[in-house]
């Protein structure tokens, strides 16, 4: 199924990013979180990319399940909207609530700084990458892409972590914010909507492989990056999550996409449940995500003949 352009929204629209930036502009307590985040995100995620030492080596995550999704460049903008969620997500929060939206701005801010230095831990041990990833293609975001990321640091997807966080964080912050009687199931939807297509997106452009999701998932699960318990129920929701997933093409192309899917879902949710299996044998998410990085063919090889 091809990619679709993000719909238009009040969450994603030019008025909310302007006033993230207008508020970043204006609010000094909120500019140094911001700036520190965006800071971070630089010196943690994309300067390494470029500056590599002597001896460099990565990963190839390819599998033969990424093979059964097609390159398709009609998802890039998909793909690259992802930022704009977040900024869109943070700024109509003030549209919204105004001032009182401060408190639940920064500690989103402070959260998704917190998704990159635990993601970090793994990426300076371990890098990773998707081999079978096409060079530049002759338009504007494919060259944005390949101009800002050399397709390292894959597993465990920051995209996933941001696209599920962002539509957790932000329910719970409409949940605190809201007075009684206020609906914002709709805004909801949208949020866990567009972070269903950003994650299949990231499989369509080939920027990850499957792999990089359940690891997203786990890695987030484990933090207390939202300022709230972790419990077995949100375990179940992230499979859950997994379970929506590509599901619209199956919807207009039943039969080989049906088949398709199943298997995609299959493997990610088992090797959910792997992951979280070795995390309760007491070792820490780091160290459980690196093992499985480091053994990958022989860990994705038993996922796969237990799938039959």
């Amino acid at each position: 199924m091809p990619g679709r352009k993000p719909p238009d929204h009040p969450i994603t629209s030019a008025a909310s990013v302007l006033r993230l930036y207008w508020i970043v502009f204006r609010n000094p307590r909120f500019r140094r979180r911001y700036l520190r985040l965006i800071g971070n995100i630089f010196r943690i995620y994309f300067k390494p990319q470029f500056f590599r030492r002597r001896g460099h080596t990565r990963i190839p995550l390819d599998m033969e399940l990424d093979g059964l999704v097609p390159f398709d460049p009609t998802w890039l903008p998909c793909y690259l909207g992802f930022v704009r969620l977040w900024v869109g997500s943070l700024g109509w929060l003030h549209v919204r609530f105004g001032d009182r939206a401060l408190p639940e701005m920064e500690a989103f801010v402070a959260g998704l700084e917190t998704l990159f230095l635990e993601a970090h831990k793994i990426f300076s041990q371990r890098d990773s990458t998707v081999a079978s990833r096409p060079g530049p293609l002759p338009s504007l975001e494919s060259l944005i892409i390949h101009l800002s990321d050399r397709n390292s640091f894959c597993f465990p997807s920051l995209h996933v972590m941001i696209a599920r966080y962002n539509a957790r964080r932000i329910g719970a912050s409409l949940d605190r914010l809201g007075g009684p009687g206020e609906d914002f199931s709709a805004e909801k939807a949208f949020l866990e909507e567009r972070a269903l297509r950003i994650v299949e997106s990231i499989i369509h452009v080939k920027q990850h492989s499957l792999s990089d999701i359940p690891a997203g998932l786990f890695l987030l699960h484990t933090l207390s990056a939202e300022g709230e318990a972790r419990n077995g129920d949100e375990a179940e929701d992230d499979l859950r999550f997994l379970e929506r997933l590509f599901l619209e093409a199956e919807k207009t192309e039943p039969g080989a996409d049906g088949e398709r899917g199943r298997k995609l879902r299959s493997f990610m949710g088992a090797m959910y449940r792997r992951l979280h299996h070795a995390h309760r044998s007491g070792r820490n998410p780091h160290a459980v995500l690196l093992d499985f990085l480091g053994n990958y063919r022989e860990e994705v090889g038993i996922l796969l003949k237990n799938l039959g």
